[in-house]
C-alpha cells in the first residue's frame, strides 16, 4: 500500500504518531511516500527508525523544494498553515500510477486501511470525505443564509459537497488520464480570495470526480455556532478508522487547550477524550521509537540538538529547562492542511 504525508521539522513527530498508528494496524506492508520539506538530518534517522521498528513498513523520502510549494495566489488563511500543505498536489506526478493514500500529519489510525485500497471507485478519481463542519453544521442544524456561507467559507464550492483534503484516496491512474495532474500543480488556478486554499482547490479541481467516504475515514471533530465542540464518533454507522485533529486551537499537543474543553465535560465530551487519548497513544508510540520517556505536551517538536522527546543520535552539552521551553515554543508544529 502507497500512502503519503508532507511535513517538515515542525509537523514531524506528529506525522511519526501517525505513520506508527497505521502501522499497528496494518495487514499488508506499506510505502510510506514522505514529502519532506528540509527536514533535518534527526528527522530522516526517525523515519529510518520506523522502519527498523516495524518490518512491513519502508519509507522513501521525497525532498520537496521551494519552487514545488510556491503558488503566486497562496493565501494560507491562517498564520500557522504553512506551505508544504501543497506538496500533496504533486503526488501523481511523483508516483506515476496506482492508488495512493495522503493523510495529514494530525492524525491518529484506529484500524487497517487495506480496505481503501480494494474499494471500487466507481470511476472516480479522488475519494475522500466530506466536512463535519458543513454538512452537520450547515446543512443539517441550518445555518442563517447558507449561501452566504458557500460563497463567503467554501470559495463558491457547493456545500454539499465539499470535502476535507487531509484524507484523500487518489487514483493516480485516472487522474493522469484525465489531465488532472497537469491542473493540480497549475499555479494559475488557484485563486488569491480562496479562505481554504488547498481544500478549496482540492473541490475546485476534482468537482464531479470524487467518491464520497463515510466519515469512518476522516472523522473530524465540529465546531457549532454556539461554540460547543461536539464528537462525531457517536454518529458513525462502522468502526472508525481515522481520526483528525483540525481546528488549530484544538491539536492534542496544544497546551493551550481552552479550559472549557475539559472542565465542562458535559459539552466537550468526545473532544476532551479524544485528546487525552491521542496524548497517551502518542507517547507510548513515541517511547517506543526513541527509546525514552516522551511527553507530547512538550515534546512535539524537533529541535537540531537533539532534543524534543529524543532523537535517533545522543548529544553532548545539556540545555537549561529555561531555554528548551523558549526553543519549544518558537517552534510549536504548524497546521499544514487542517482547514
Amino acid at each position: 500500500m502507497d500512502v503519503a504525508y508532507a511535513t517538515d521539522n515542525g509537523y514531524m513527530k506528529p506525522t511519526l504518531v501517525s505513520m506508527m498508528s497505521m502501522l499497528e494496524h496494518a495487514s499488508r506492508d506499506i510505502v510510506f511516500h514522505v514529502l519532506g520539506h528540509r527536514l533535518s538530518d534527526m528527522a530522516l534517522r526517525s523515519l529510518e527508525a520506523v522502519c527498523a521498528l516495524y518490518p512491513g513498513a519502508t519509507v522513501n523520502h521525497v525532498p520537496v523544494t521551494d519552487e514545488m510549494v510556491t503558488f503566486p495566489n497562496w493565501n494560507p488563511g491562517s498564520e500557522k498553515l504553512t506551505r508544504v500543505s501543497l506538496a500533496r498536489l504533486h503526488l501523481p506526478k511523483i508516483l506515476g500510477s496506482g492508488r495512493v493514500l495522503y493523510l495529514d500529519g494530525d492524525t491518529l489510525i484506529f484500524g487497517d486501511v487495506a480496505p481503501l485500497f480494494d474499494m471500487n471507485m466507481e470511476g472516480k478519481a479522488l475519494a475522500a470525505v466530506r466536512e463535519n463542519d458543513v454538512n452537520l453544521e450547515m446543512v443539517f442544524w441550518g445555518a442563517e443564509d447558507p449561501e452566504a456561507q458557500e460563497r463567503e467559507i467554501l470559495d463558491g464550492n457547493p456545500i454539499r459537497t465539499y470535502v476535507n483534503s487531509g484524507v484523500l484516496l487518489m487514483d493516480i491512474d485516472t487522474i493522469i488520464a484525465e489531465g488532472l495532474d497537469r491542473r493540480m500543480v497549475d499555479k494559475k488556478l488557484m485563486r488569491k480570495d480562496w479562505f481554504l486554499p488547498v481544500n478549496s482547490f482540492v473541490n475546485f479541481l476534482f468537482r464531479g470526480r470524487i467518491k464520497y467516504l463515510g466519515p469512518e475515514w476522516n472523522m473530524m471533530p465540529m465546531c457549532r455556532n454556539d461554540g460547543v465542540t461536539v464528537d462525531f464518533k457517536p454518529f458513525l454507522k462502522s468502526d472508525l478508522r481515522i481520526r483528525h485533529f483540525t481546528h488549530d486551537e484544538l491539536k492534542p499537543w496544544n497546551r493551550d487547550l481552552p479550559e472549557t474543553l475539559f472542565n465542562d465535560i458535559d459539552l466537550h465530551e468526545g473532544i476532551a477524550r479524544s485528546t487525552i487519548e491521542y496524548r497517551v497513544r502518542a507517547n507510548e508510540l513515541l517511547e517506543r521509537l526513541f527509546g525514552k520517556e516522551a511527553d507530547v505536551m512538550n515534546d512535539m517538536v524537533f529541535d537540531e540538538t537533539g532534543g524534543g522527546g529524543g532523537s535517533a543520535r545522543s548529544t553532548d552539552g545539556a540545555k537549561s529547562e529555561k531555554d528548551m521551553k523558549s526553543e519549544r515554543k518558537a517552534a510549536e508544529p504548524a497546521a499544514q492542511g487542517d482547514e
